[in-house]
């Protein structure tokens, strides 16, 4: 990514793509009571021939950036996809509908700091893969300006999709906890995408559905099922279970979801994931070469999550984890197996001389 204007300057929170420009694609809109959806909407538009003009187009993997230095205020997960605030020197700015997290709460950006990846909003049955753009003068949406003035005056961050040399590095290369992080945070980028994929192919539907048929239960028998002395619990909430389309095994009826087998194991790694996530947040804790490949190795099991996830008619929504090469002294084999092997040796040392001694002794 190279930056085309000062780190200090404002800067568009989208990065231009080559001769795909950042555009507005929506105009301002004020509040109001049902409408509070105010800001602008950034995407990218292409040119295309002189008689059909532009058409608008949304890239995977994109980073949404920071408009400007200043500290990270919010930055969790919404109705409306990831979002983030930052507050700076003054007034603060707003971005939603991010597809994965780059950056935590009370954390300093810098002006084109990547925040996470473009995503789209969850409520949209569309969707339409762009940023949601907000600018608080003074720090609280109530105070939210158009941004399109501003934006005009913004420079621009170009990026390029890099070929990730710098990360196929050598495995001699130093892992500096800085290195470690970034992987780390591209880990949580690629589970976070596809916990999103799986809640949204196979939970949300299964809650529609249950609240759909329990809804259909109380209006038909005026309460809901298993309620009331002379109710039938099991048989009722078979009926509900039998309303939803399409019916659930038994097995999601017990997790709650379609799919339950797969989901609730997913939720087992993901719980597991976070942990570690969780336990390596400061620098002191990513020190260690071992670090690094942990991470990579939660990376290549959440790709084998993603196929299983495929294969039960599943679409992800963000782009295959790449997990990096290194050309060490081993080639491309797996680091555990390299330490199987190195143990296998080291054990041999220390048994197969004694071994041999007590051999010759005995001759």
């Amino acid at each position: 990514m190279t930056d085309t204007t000062s780190r200090s300057a404002w800067v568009w929170p989208l990065p231009t793509l080559g001769d795909w420009p950042a555009v507005v694609s929506q105009d301002w809109r004020p509040a109001t009571d049902d409408d509070p959806h105010i800001g602008v909407d950034l995407m990218y538009r292409r040119a295309t021939t002189p008689t059909r003009g532009s058409r608008f187009v949304v890239p995977e993997a994109v980073p949404v950036l920071a408009a400007g230095a200043g500290v990270v205020r919010f930055a969790a997960d919404t109705r409306r996809g990831y979002a983030v605030i930052i507050a700076h020197a003054r007034g603060s700015t707003y971005y939603v509908h991010l597809a994965s997290l780059l950056v935590a709460r009370g954390e300093v950006v810098t002006a084109g700091q990547p925040l996470g990846l473009v995503g789209f909003d969850p409520t949209d049955a569309a969707r339409v893969r762009h940023l949601h753009f907000e600018i608080w003068p003074h720090g609280t949406r109530s105070s939210a300006v158009n941004p399109s003035p501003r934006l005009a005056t913004w420079g621009r961050v170009e990026y390029t999709r890099a070929t990730d040399g710098a990360r196929n590095a050598s495995w001699w290369a130093v892992k500096t906890p800085g290195v470690i992080g970034d992987e780390i945070k591209i880990t949580q980028e690629d589970v976070s995408a596809l916990g999103r994929d799986i809640y949204a192919t196979f939970r949300r539907p299964w809650v529609e559905q249950f609240d759909k048929a329990r809804a259909r239960f109380k209006t038909e028998r005026g309460r809901d099922p298993g309620v009331g002395k002379d109710s039938d619990p099991v048989a009722e909430w078979a009926t509900v279970y039998s309303w939803m389309a399409p019916p659930p095994s038994a097995t999601d009826r017990q997790w709650k979801t379609y799919q339950g087998a797969f989901v609730h194991s997913w939720g087992e790694f993901e719980r597991s994931w976070q942990t570690f996530y969780a336990e390596h947040a400061d620098w002191s804790d990513r020190m260690w070469r071992g670090t690094y490949d942990q991470a990579l190795d939660f990376r290549s099991k959440t790709k084998a999550w993603r196929t299983q996830f495929e294969s039960l008619g599943g679409t992800p929504s963000s782009p295959e984890p790449e997990i990096p090469r290194e050309g060490g002294p081993f080639g491309d084999i797996p680091w555990k197996r390299v330490l199987l092997v190195a143990g296998g040796i080291a054990a041999a040392v220390v048994v197969v001389p004694p071994l041999i001694t007590a051999a010759r002794k005995g001759a």
